[in-house]
């Protein structure tokens, strides 16, 4: 829900599947008679788009019900240090290095954070009956099993992109997600090679200097970590 299914992924998939065959609908109608009219095949894109808006919001709310949960809220993670304060290598890293390869999508300010099996950096989902992800030099672990990630081998996890469109961080540098209340959401930093992760720049005082924290929201959280290069 918070990445191949976000409501803007979604719609630009379906504009991107309209804008593939819109030419030859005209002469789809003509020969099938089904839609009867290219009018009537925008109206039904339009209603998917409708049905894209809407879902995701009716799905978290069945669940909630269904499971009796208190509802839902926003955890905002920012990878960028945009308050305009050095962090606590003296480093201020502010929304001009958010992509500093060059890129249009990937962020190099000393690692990146997982949120359940999201990374937030990339914006991709795994999913798996026991979960390994190598990220970089440094392996995820669930369950007390460590395992490092193989591209050639699924079996440990899948992942699930959002091609770029959604779930990627933001201009600022901030990706936001919506879970429920009453979940323990599982929360851990990973820095990159050369780096170290030194602690949480906002929410510390829910999340303490723990890398791997677990955290039943009450509220919307706004966290950010902080990695310090190793010299």
């Amino acid at each position: 829900m918070n990445t191949t299914f976000v409501a803007e992924r979604v719609l630009a998939r379906i504009a991107e599947m309209q804008g593939q065959i819109e030419s030859e609908i005209h002469r789809h109608v003509s020969r099938w008679q089904h839609p009867r009219t290219v009018g009537q095949w925008r109206t039904r894109v339009s209603h998917m788009r409708e049905f894209a808006e809407k879902r995701p919001e009716e799905v978290r709310k069945h669940v909630a019900e269904y499971f009796g949960l208190p509802g839902v809220a926003k955890v905002r993670v920012s990878l960028a240090d945009v308050d305009g304060n050095a962090d606590s290598d003296g480093i201020d890293r502010d929304s001009e290095d958010i992509d500093s390869d060059g890129d249009g999508n990937s962020i190099d300010i000393g690692g990146t954070v997982l949120i359940n099996s999201v990374d937030v950096r990339e914006g991709f989902a795994w999913f798996g009956s026991s979960l390994g992800i190598n990220m970089g030099s440094h392996t995820w672990s669930d369950g007390g099993l460590d395992r490092s990630y193989d591209e050639g081998d699924i079996s440990i996890g899948e992942m699930v992109g959002n091609d770029g469109v959604a779930g990627n961080l933001g201009a600022a540098g901030e990706w936001t997600g919506i879970y429920f209340k009453g979940v323990p959401v599982r929360i851990e930093a990973f820095p990159d090679e050369g780096y170290e992760f030194a602690g949480w720049g906002v929410g510390t005082e829910i999340l303490g200097n723990s890398a791997v924290v677990e955290v039943n929201l009450e509220g919307d959280l706004k966290i950010r970590p902080i990695f310090n290069k190793v010299e």
